[in-house]
């Protein structure tokens, strides 16, 4: 494939929208990342309200997946996958994306599979490669565009015997027939944290396949550096990307990637993200010239960085189904999730796993996603538990909730299971109805449907309170129905 040459772009989530006023006529482009959520009939459907915001900005989109990863074993069935395929039909995307890892964990025995909470990488083994390429062709056979996958970040250490990075991502484009979005700050972390260097990455994959670039920023924690797309790409980044992108004689987009809580937080202004546009376009011009003139060939271009290979000697690995369950347990804390006694390479592997040193890391950044979950979508039931308990009983609650719910997929999954939990705790006086109250307003603006929350004491005093950051007195004891409309 020949992909359109779209230019410069960046990420459209609600919130970002200081970015585009700002940026203008620097942004070519927008990527969309299809807003799902799951309504009362159990159907996945495009998120509208998002969707036609992101096409109020008048610019050609691109549509690039964040729920349903092709790396893992449990493959996504249509349903699940139709709102996405109706995001790249509706939006003329010429290509579409999605990331190579895997989300989902296999069930164990005749149970259903569970939420890893997490993008995670698989293990990288020829078996794996046949998974992956498996998973992009069905996918592929959904879509009337071509489909690319995205290099994946992977902050555990290599594991003996894995293929390099830059091999399995060449393995599966090859076996898929597939597109490459090559995440340039995403294979950073991976040479920062211990794995393959990037240009030793980037000169192992068929460059031809490359259409599309990203860019971000990352953060150091507990020794690790981070994706966090906490704002400007390091320097690192662009002179990486200085470097490659003239080698890439398909490229069809550079995105630059953002997330909107680092602008609304005031981490990250617009202006700083015009800087950072301007900067990308400029590598785009200076690459596309350098393609348009006399040159070597890409390969030529790509000066691979010293350093040993980052596999160790050969030896048998885990098959893929048997790495997810036991990495994905050990992220999510599950009982068991360490194998038993004995030889093997799932005993060897667990063992390895479990002294990796971005385990902990791992955990606390799925932690991290579910606590801004309850504290950004539930305020008034926030301020409300620490009104009662303060910071340290909230993180308290928070351990006792995850220790008994697993993360879910989808937020109002998990706001349905934190709400049962509520249910059960002998808690605050009249917390089990704030957030009852809460969760079916989020539920309301999802579905567009009211419904109605029974109060044991007057209502409107109790919320007006808490949304004025004040302290509630519970007066007016009787039974009172609140409806929330859409």
């Amino acid at each position: 494939m020949t992909p359109p040459a779209l230019g410069v772009g960046t990420v459209y989530i609600p919130g970002l929208e200081p970015l585009f006023q700002a940026g203008g006529d620097l942004i070519d482009v927008v990527e969309v990342e299809p807003q799902l959520f799951r309504e009362g009939d159990g159907r996945y459907r495009l998120h509208q309200s998002s969707f036609a915001m992101a096409a109020a900005l008048g610019k050609p989109f691109l549509i690039h997946g964040v729920g349903f990863p092709v790396g893992g074993t449990v493959r996504p069935g249509e349903q699940d996958l139709a709102p996405y395929v109706e995001a790249v039909v509706r939006s003329g995307s010429p290509w579409a994306s999605e990331h190579l890892s895997f989300n989902e964990l296999p069930g164990r025995g005749s149970a259903a599979g569970r939420f890893g909470g997490f993008l995670l990488p698989p293990v990288q083994s020829p078996l794996a490669v046949s998974v992956a390429a498996a998973n992009i062709r069905a996918v592929q056979d959904l879509l009337p565009v071509p489909f690319a996958f995205e290099t994946g970040v992977n902050y555990l250490r290599p594991q003996r015997g894995e293929m390099r990075d830059g091999e399995f991502f060449a393995a599966v484009a090859e076996e898929a027939d597939c597109g490459i979005l090559l995440d340039l700050h995403n294979l950073l972390c991976n040479q920062r944290n211990g794995r393959q260097a990037v240009l030793d990455a980037v000169g192992e994959l068929p460059l031809e396949r490359v259409w599309e670039v990203h860019l971000a920023g990352g953060v150091m924690s507990d020794g690790l550096w981070l994706d966090s797309h906490g704002g400007a790409p390091p320097e690192e980044v662009y002179e990486l990307a200085e470097q490659v992108l003239p080698a890439l004689p398909n490229l069809g987009a550079v995105i630059f990637e953002v997330m909107p809580e680092h602008i609304a937080r005031g981490r990250f202004t617009p202006a700083e993200g015009v800087e950072q546009l301007h900067r990308v376009r400029d590598l785009w011009d200076r690459a596309r010239a350098v393609r348009n003139g006399p040159q070597p060939s890409a390969r030529e271009r790509i000066v691979a960085a010293d350093g040993p290979p980052c596999q160790g000697p050969a030896t048998a690995l885990p098959d893929p189904a048997a790495w997810e369950s036991l990495l994905g347990a050990l992220v999510i804390g599950e009982a068991g999730s360490a194998s038993g006694p004995g030889a093997g390479p799932v005993s060897e592997a667990a063992a390895a796993l479990s002294q990796d040193r971005s385990l902990p890391v791992i955990r606390r950044i799925v932690a991290s996603f579910r606590s801004v979950l309850v504290v950004e979508t539930l305020p008034l039931t926030f301020r409300l538990i620490m009104f009662a308990v303060g910071e340290e009983g909230f993180l308290a609650m928070m351990s006792a909730f995850w220790a008994g719910y697993p993360p879910r997929r989808f937020a109002s999954e998990e706001l349905d299971d934190f709400l049962a939990f509520i249910r059960a705790q002998d808690a605050t006086p009249h917390l089990r109805e704030v957030a009852a109250y809460e969760v079916a307003a989020a539920r309301v603006r999802a579905t567009g449907v009211a419904e109605s929350v029974v109060f044991s004491c007057e209502p409107t005093a109790l919320l007006a309170a808490l949304r004025q950051y004040r302290e509630p007195t519970f007066a007016g004891p009787g039974e009172y129905e609140v409806t929330v409309v859409p």
